[in-house]
């Protein structure tokens, strides 16, 4: 049996002002599923020989459980997270696919995709899908050009969601959070100081506000 390492798992979806009293996902077919009110989770696995990610939705339709990945959706809302589907002209997102919305505002819209362990396919596009600004990066890499991306990128975020305080909160929480690690992994221990906490002057904990990509209003 193939061992699946599991990068993070069961998202609980709690209620906050931003619950929606229709929880639904839409699937490639165009089947719409009324879910249970609060009863979704998610989780994300990597088969150790690949590097693709599976992201799994978990639901109950009546209090009977049931499932869906991340790529049969066309569009969903449920607990704290968005998803809509978009076609870029991209060599590598050549074909339409699902990504987490995190916040619109002012006609703009930052939305992400993670679907391998090595890149995160994250832009701000406008009303209608296009491109305004590309915002991916290798989640592994922290100096030289990816550190001046990941600069670029959380400078962006604040030029045109700026006055989204709930964002820029989140945003800074990664940005300023200091992390005892106790990881053995080598390029983790270089990013740390010799104390074992992290300053994030390399923007490494970014990767985080991208992992979970809750939806967010802006007020």
């Amino acid at each position: 049996m193939t061992k699946i390492k599991f990068l993070f798992i069961l998202f609980l979806f709690y209620s906050i002002q931003l619950y929606s009293q229709s929880e639904y996902i839409i699937d490639k077919k165009g089947n719409k599923i009324i879910i249970d009110e609060g009863s979704s989770q998610m989780s994300a696995g990597q088969n150790d020989k690949l590097t693709k990610i599976t992201t799994t939705i978990f639901y109950t339709i009546n209090g009977k459980n049931d499932k869906i990945e991340l790529l049969d959706i066309q569009e969903a809302s449920y607990g704290n997270y968005k998803i809509d589907t978009f076609k870029f002209d991209l060599k590598h997102l050549d074909k339409e696919l699902p990504f987490f919305t995190l916040i619109e505002h002012n006609g703009f819209r930052l939305i992400s995709l993670r679907k391998s362990d090595i890149n995160c396919f994250s832009f701000i596009v406008d009303s209608n899908g296009k491109i305004i600004e590309d915002l991916s990066f290798n989640v592994d890499k922290y100096k030289g050009e990816d550190l001046e991306n990941r600069a670029r990128i959380d400078s962006k975020i604040r030029e045109y969601f700026g006055n989204c305080e709930e964002l820029i909160k989140r945003l800074d929480r990664y940005k300023y959070n200091t992390v005892n690690s106790k990881s053995k992994s080598k390029s983790v221990k270089m990013m740390k100081k010799d104390n074992g906490s992290s300053d994030n002057k390399n923007f490494e904990n970014l990767n985080s506000f991208f992992y979970n990509p809750i939806y967010l209003t802006c007020n």
